[in-house]
């Protein structure tokens, strides 16, 4: 009975450490995927750094609108959307991954990915981890065209619109130039 005792712990005991590898084994493959790499970014990372993107996109951009509300705009427009991310066809490269970060089906960033040791358990596996991240809020930027008088006083949220704060063309559109000797 002692003896059958004996068997039973050191069968658990083999049994546990077999399961403690495995699971170690199953850890480290996932941390050597890009996929898991880029899953881990978009979970813990992404929302701080998008963040700063606006901070930065929105910094002095426009005498129109309040920074404050061009952050509350753009933050409410990422909330609403998908966050997704996808290989980069152009420049994906198995050494250098390279992914694009998407909201719905627009491109807003791309993310670089670096390959370092695994260390300890990693059963001879690397593990990726991000080397450099950039977004470009700038598909969020809206043009207008106003077609006015020349001696049009045009205003938006308050502020008129100058040469100095906005790209002004003086002139007849081009449907109009054939009649410009009526007008």
């Amino acid at each position: 009975a002692k003896g059958l005792l004996i068997y039973v712990l050191v069968m658990l005991v083999i049994i546990f450490a077999g399961l403690f590898v495995f699971w170690r084994f199953i850890a480290a493959y996932e941390l050597s995927r890009t996929d898991g790499a880029m899953d881990r970014y978009m979970e813990t990372a992404l929302p701080a750094e998008l963040e700063q993107a606006i901070t930065d996109f929105v910094a002095g951009r426009t005498d129109f609108e309040s920074e404050e509300a061009q952050t509350r705009a753009l933050g409410e427009r990422l909330s609403v959307g998908t966050l997704t991310y996808r290989k980069d066809p152009e420049r994906f490269a198995e050494e250098a991954p390279m992914y694009l970060i998407r909201l719905d089906k627009q491109v807003i960033g791309t993310v670089e990915l670096k390959s370092e040791p695994g260390g300890l358990f990693s059963f001879g596996l690397s593990r990726w981890d991000v080397r450099d991240a950039e977004f470009d809020l700038g598909v969020f930027a809206k043009t207008y065209t106003v077609t006015a008088p020349e001696e049009a006083d045009i205003t938006v949220n308050g502020v008129r619109l100058t040469e100095a704060n906005c790209d002004m063309e003086l002139g007849l559109p081009a449907v109009l130039e054939p009649y410009a000797g009526d007008l």
